[in-house]
């Protein structure tokens, strides 16, 4: 599955970057070829689309991001659905010790926090006013400029932005979710899982989505559900599959894409050992059975 933070690192000639200690600002016309894609990405990250449009699906919503929206993107995995048109964009990835020390430097500022303890969902709408309109335009030119601009340039251009973003009482509950998970690093484990099981990651991968080693990762996910990563993720897989061929005309392909398995075989096989009928065979029943009762 792409991620899409390693991904920007490897392909200069796709994205163009501008970096320092850990911070990444890139800019790209998105390369995505089909029309719904799996993305999942290990780091977190803001951005804003200049031109085209895009929709963000994850754990049953949507996010229509337009010309001049602005957005702050949680670790984790999402569909991505593509248009016609080419989709530009900038995004800023950034090292969360660096941000958890801005966050403390203005934390008096932020004591009054209606919406700290509001759930934050992964892809949450930053207001684009004309100070933000403006930190992102003031980007712009440095993505080619040569040489690239000092880190300590950077630097301040990011505090500039970050500032703007978390001292504006619109976005509030972007501020209450740093205060409370980038001290620790750690979003709750269920959180993540919940959030990214129809995704067909590695465990591996949902240990650096919820910031933990992968051996804390299984410690604490046994401690939680009593019972093995793999198996938790068949079954929950499975129940969504079971809920798509109930309750839709989803092509089987689109089912297993949806669901998060690997291939259509890997999906009839699991299907077939649980519900003793392979998923054609018992869509044709439950068909057969809405019928008798009409």
């Amino acid at each position: 599955m792409v991620n899409l933070y390693d991904a920007i690192k490897v392909h200069p000639k796709i994205y163009r970057l501008i970096t320092s200690k850990g911070l990444v600002f890139a800019y790209y016309v998105c390369p995505q070829k089909a029309s719904v894609e799996h993305i999942y990405t290990s780091e977190s990250y803001f951005l804003y689309a200049l031109e085209g449009k895009k929709v963000f699906h994850s754990a049953g919503k949507s996010f229509l991001l337009l010309p001049g929206t602005s957005a702050f993107v949680r670790k984790g995995a999402y569909f991505m659905e593509r248009f016609d048109d080419d989709f530009k964009i900038i995004e800023i990835f950034f090292p969360e010790n660096y941000l958890n020390q801005i966050i403390q430097e203005i934390r008096p500022q932020s004591l009054n926090n209606s919406n700290e303890h509001q759930p934050l969902e992964l892809v949450t709408e930053i207001e684009t006013n004309s100070i933000m309109q403006a930190c992102y335009d003031s980007l712009l030119p440095y993505f080619s400029k040569q040489p690239p601009p000092a880190e300590s340039i950077l630097e301040l251009k990011f505090k500039e932005f970050i500032l703007n973003v978390l001292l504006n009482p619109k976005n509030n509950k972007i501020l209450g979710y740093f205060n409370r998970t980038l001290p620790h690093y750690r979003i709750p484990l269920q959180q993540v899982m919940e959030e990214n099981y129809t995704h067909n990651l590695s465990l591996g991968e949902y240990a650096k989505i919820s910031c933990r080693s992968l051996a804390s990762f299984k410690r604490e996910f046994i401690d939680l559900y009593h019972i093995t990563p793999g198996k938790w993720l068949i079954q929950k897989k499975l129940e969504h599959a079971k809920m798509l061929l109930d309750s839709t005309e989803k092509t089987i392909s689109e089912i297993v894409f949806e669901s998060g398995f690997e291939n259509n075989s890997h999906f009839s096989r699991v299907f077939k050992d649980r519900f003793r009928l392979s998923p054609n065979f018992y869509r044709k029943k439950i068909s057969q059975q809405v019928l008798i009762k009409h």
